[in-house]
């Protein structure tokens, strides 16, 4: 059983602007977020993607939008897939309860859910590629589980937002072919993001 998986963190909003932690908050694209989700849907629309996973959180699916407008594919939208909410958010109104029944996540609870819906995606869909939106919080543990139990040697994650992450599932265990990949994004590197404010 084969499964490719692109894993991708949402593009930019202004709550990573203001370095503002969002958490489970249902915060928006900004312009340049939309802008980035834009090239994303350009680098991959000759890929050959069967299906569509996201965060139910706005800037999640937003980030698959322009992608969809390209390629029509069916779009699962599920709450596993969120970010994590830790202890050191900032106490506020705007965080709304989590669905997880907990008014906090351990890292390892975040690793848990991680690799459990990543691994059921993945058997959903044998010899298929699926892209998955998600947040760096996930995303980042999911590869230090992948990292820990494989021999494989491969760079750190750099939390590069709508970057290119790509793994393979198969018979039961997770390897990463690429890390990273910005290439789509070369255009923005000259862009100052602290100063966006769309």
């Amino acid at each position: 059983m084969y499964c490719e998986i692109i894993l991708v963190q949402h593009a930019l909003t202004q709550w990573n602007v203001d370095r503002r932690c969002q958490g489970h908050t249902d915060t928006p694209l900004n312009g340049t977020g939309r802008k980035m989700a834009h090239l994303l849907a350009e680098r991959l629309k000759d890929e050959e993607v069967a299906v569509i996973y996201t965060s139910d959180l706005r800037r999640a699916y937003e980030t698959a939008g322009p992608f969809l407008s390209m390629k029509p594919l069916l779009i699962y939208k599920d709450e596993r897939l969120r970010e994590g909410r830790w202890k050191n958010q900032e106490q506020a109104g705007e965080y709304p309860v989590l669905p997880f029944y907990v008014d906090f996540e351990e890292s390892h609870d975040v690793s848990d859910r991680a690799v459990a819906v990543l691994n059921e995606i993945a058997k959903k869909h044998p010899k298929q590629r699926v892209l998955v939106i998600s947040h760096s919080g996930i995303i980042n543990r999911f590869i230090g589980y992948v990292r820990e139990n494989t021999e494989q040697a491969f760079p750190e994650y750099k939390r590069i937002k709508t970057a290119i992450n790509r793994f393979v599932y198969q018979d039961g265990k997770w390897s990463c072919i690429r890390l990273n990949d910005d290439a789509h994004l070369v255009q923005l590197n000259r862009v100052d993001l602290s100063k966006d404010n769309g």
